[in-house]
């Protein structure tokens, strides 16, 4: 099961947030929000990464993960572009 191991991945995530990084409490400036806030963002999309390939490692056959050669809208104003 994957779920015992994001439950230990975000205690582990908490943990070193509250514990390690935020030892003193201080007023937070404009720039280390910022940085903070690229490195959580950073995190999110490498975590959506890794989820996405696992995906596709793990459903190769189904259609909804295949990618598309061409979007409904192209096909649709191939059509309509067609009729003319």
């Amino acid at each position: 099961m994957v779920l015992p191991g994001l439950h230990r991945l975000r205690a582990l995530d908490a943990g070193l947030d509250l514990g390690v990084f935020h030892r003193k409490a201080h007023v937070v400036s404009l720039r280390e929000a910022t940085i903070w806030t690229v490195v959580w963002i950073a995190l999110a999309l490498v975590f959506n990464f890794l989820l996405y390939r696992y995906a596709l490692w793990k459903f190769p056959q189904d259609p909804a993960l295949r990618p598309q050669r061409d979007s409904v809208r192209n096909q649709r104003r191939s059509k309509w572009d067609s009729s003319f």
